[in-house]
């Protein structure tokens, strides 16, 4: 450090790192959470899916639907 200059990172860089990641994160978090909720969507529709075969073969069988009366 003979010629007086400081290496390192400054408060106002370390600020603006900051500022955009926050950013960045703000960009990223509703798409994230879009594609959450798809998934979350496809897996109930599957499993509305596998209900529905699944009844269809215990009709056929057994000759009537699931929980039917007598």
């Amino acid at each position: 450090m003979a010629d007086g200059r400081r290496y390192g990172i400054t408060l106002v860089e370390l600020l603006v790192v900051i500022g955009v990641v926050t950013v960045l994160m703000g960009l990223l978090l509703p798409g994230v959470q879009l594609a959450r909720e798809a998934a979350r969507r496809a897996a109930c529709m599957s499993n509305l899916r596998q209900i529905g075969v699944a009844m269809h073969a215990y009709a056929e069988a057994y000759g009537q639907w699931p929980c039917q009366g007598d």
